[in-house]
């Protein structure tokens, strides 16, 4: 990297009156003091300097600052030797001028130590309201300074995150105690003030031997595209992962939301990005956000993240594997906890029970024609395979085949429609109506296997390879349709508000 000029890198604070300036390179500073708008008494500051000092004490600015003429001493002479040298004549002549002394002092005077004495009392005269000034300045700087701070004039400063990372983090690192007087953060406006004071206590607290301090909050006011921000004392450029998932019992209108995303930590601070719903209203009710390290981190923060013990808590199954959980909060979104959601929760959740219900005896019913498709082909497959007569055969089969397919082509208009997102979205065994669906194309690919069979000259050993793995696969889906059925009716009669599902 190209190094700045000591001339004109900016590095120099000047402290005018009431308030400082800066920071000035050392060319802007010679400016000032040409242009009369500073002197060499005016106190200086820049990063590495224990305290101000004036101008004329810095060694890095004694070439801006040109030496005051030095005065000639003054002589001083006794009244005495004063009025003889009064007396002093002067002759003139046509030739050249004489000069003649009338008389001489009995007592010459030592003019030297005269001027001596003088001088000295000139500069402790000059010396003494300097360091008076300078004790004042030294005095007034900290009583100014808390002054300021307390009527908020710092407050453009203090809320700059350059500044306090390139400052104060370096200050509040030699003086701890400082720590209670200015705020890790940037300046945060859209935020709880207790939230606020969580996320500063977690910003303040260095990683320990079990990890880094993780504080979380929402961003205020708008409940339904809410942000979070997560406060940590951690490296720059720290990379989280997100996931925010509704509890389905809790959320008015819908029975499932889910969103993930990722976000970066600077100044010891990061924000989700918004989260959204694709209805544009988020569904009021509780949600969990989890919260992950990301695959590639700073090397500082993954041996700090290193130290994070994941042994009591996990992500749940449901979402990616192999992810350390940093932390995971509920958070009530979409609106208002109050009587008028707790009364249209209730009405949704009874809403709900009548829509399942309906489901219930509808995949009961599939299962019940899905059934009988499959014992069907199986049947006349096995009583017509045995018939000598391949005319009749043939034509037997041919017949079967068309009402079997009629069928199967109602059944495949209705399967169709059942879209991922349709099944995601309004269907409340969503699950199970997929499960139906695999037994369905399962019972498809017997009879293609069976008609091949009556079609086309086929194989003996490798036919009968393929049509056992076939019928063994479609027992095994069709009994682990029956088995969760029967189980979500049971937890259904069992419960009051939102049925469970259960493992479905």
């Amino acid at each position: 990297m190209q190094q700045t000029e000591p001339a004109v890198e900016k590095k120099w604070f000047i402290y005018l009156e009431d308030h400082h300036e800066g920071p000035f390179s050392v060319q802007e500073m010679e400016n000032k003091l040409i242009e009369g708008k500073v002197t060499s008494q005016n106190f200086v500051w820049a990063e590495g300097m224990a305290d101000w000092e004036p101008m004329m004490q810095v060694t890095a600015l004694q070439t801006l600052i040109k030496p005051d003429p030095i005065a000639e001493p003054e002589l001083v002479l006794p009244q005495k030797q004063e009025e003889n040298m009064n007396e002093l004549k002067i002759n003139s002549s046509q030739n050249e001028p004489k000069i003649v002394f009338e008389t001489t002092p009995d007592n010459p005077v030592n003019t030297s130590k005269t001027n001596d004495n003088a001088n000295d009392q000139k500069i402790i005269s000059k010396r003494f309201p300097y360091r008076f000034l300078k004790a004042g300045l030294i005095f007034s700087i900290p009583v100014l300074f808390v002054v300021a701070y307390l009527y908020g004039a710092l407050n453009p400063l203090l809320k700059d995150a350059s500044f306090k990372s390139t400052y104060i983090e370096k200050w509040l690192n030699k003086i701890p105690t400082l720590g209670q007087f200015f705020s890790p953060l940037p300046h945060i406006e859209d935020i709880k003030t207790e939230d606020l004071e969580e996320l500063k206590i977690a910003a303040r607290a260095h990683p320990g031997t079990d990890g880094p301090k993780i504080a979380i909050a929402i961003a205020q006011p708008n409940v339904n595209t809410p942000s979070f921000y997560l406060a940590a004392d951690l490296p720059d450029n720290t990379k989280f992962e997100f996931y925010i998932e509704g509890i389905p019992d809790t959320l008015l209108g819908h029975l499932s939301f889910f969103q993930a995303g990722n976000f970066l930590l600077n100044h010891k601070i990061g924000k989700t990005p918004a989260i959204t719903f694709s209805d544009g209203i988020l569904p009021r009710g509780e949600y969990w956000l989890y919260v992950t390290e990301a695959n590639e981190q700073p090397p500082e923060t993954s041996q700090i993240l290193s130290k994070l013990d994941i042994s009591q808590i996990s992500l749940p199954s449901h979402l990616p594997k192999g992810k350390k959980l940093i932390a995971k909060k509920t958070f009530f979104l979409g609106g208002i906890k109050d009587t008028l959601y707790a009364e249209r929760l209730k009405e949704f959740h009874e809403k709900v029970r009548i829509k399942a219900k309906a489901e219930l005896d509808e995949i009961k019913q599939f299962t019940q024609t899905l059934d009988s498709q499959i014992q069907a082909t199986i049947s006349e497959f096995n009583r017509l395979k045995h018939i000598k007569d391949q005319e009749l055969q043939q034509t037997t089969w041919t017949s079967f085949h068309e009402k079997w397919g009629h069928l199967e082509n109602q059944l495949q208009e209705t399967f169709n429609k059942w879209t991922p997102e349709t099944l995601k979205n309004e269907m409340f065994y969503n699950k199970l109506y997929e499960i139906i669906k695999a037994v369905a194309a399962s019972a498809l690919e017997l009879h293609q296997i069976h008609n091949n069979y009556f079609k086309t000259k086929v194989d003996i050993k490798s036919f009968e390879i393929q049509l056992g793995a076939t019928a063994s696969q479609l027992q095994n889906t069709i009994s682990e349709l029956r088995t969760k059925t029967e189980e979500s009716e049971k937890l259904f009669l069992s419960s009051d508000g939102l049925p469970q599902k259960g493992e479905v």
